[in-house]
């Protein structure tokens, strides 16, 4: 079923909360119905720039799941000056000395979901969002936040009236598995409820 006119309810998580904050941004019409949406740990708002191989690569390897802080910088090191073949071969050689990828698994395996990733990053890093006048939930995972960072927003505020909420014991991928998606679906629950209450 097809629905014409809003209030729409979109929410999206990292990158996918970017292209949920625009469909919402594009929906918006004066004098036309609210839009809600969450954005579920996004990155901070692009800034229309570009995005070089090396945080390609690095953005791809931690897909996976819970690199560290040192580890990323390892890895970014080991990263530095390859090209994208040479990077691949690397990020399977590591994958595979950690277990975190089967032995068969090989380059053109990773080249298909490498070339998705790129893609989708691209298409983030050079969106350029302007302001929105509807509801935005943001989900933080406190593993997301940068050390000492105190904006859980991470520069959205200056886009949108923003509803930030932070999620202890979570990171960015945990944010979306029990138990920790239970710890923020009620807050989400609520902020869903309030905004019915006032379509």
């Amino acid at each position: 079923e097809v629905q014409a006119e809003g209030p729409w309810l979109l929410a999206g998580w990292s990158d996918g909360a970017v292209i949920a904050y625009e469909m919402a941004r594009q929906t918006e019409s004066p004098g036309g119905a609210p839009s809600l949406v969450a954005l579920l740990d996004p990155p901070a708002p692009p800034k229309g720039c570009g995005v070089d191989v090396t945080t390609l690569l690095l953005g791809f390897a931690t897909l996976a799941g819970g690199y560290s802080e040192q580890k990323r910088e390892a890895v970014r090191a080991l990263l530095e000056g390859l090209d994208v073949e040479a990077g691949l071969d690397l990020l399977i050689e590591l994958a595979q000395a950690d277990g975190e990828l089967p032995a068969d698994v090989g380059r053109s395996w990773m080249r298909e979901r490498f070339d998705l990733h790129r893609r989708t990053s691209i298409a983030v890093e050079t969106y350029v969002p302007r302001p929105y006048g509807g509801s935005v939930i943001l989900v933080r995972a406190d593993a997301s936040l940068a050390a000492g960072a105190a904006d859980l927003a991470a520069g959205w505020g200056s886009l949108a009236r923003i509803d930030a909420h932070l999620v202890p014991g979570a990171n960015h991928f945990s944010l979306l598995q029990p138990p920790v998606l239970d710890r923020w679906v009620e807050h989400l629950k609520s902020s869903l409820a309030a905004f019915e209450g006032k379509s």
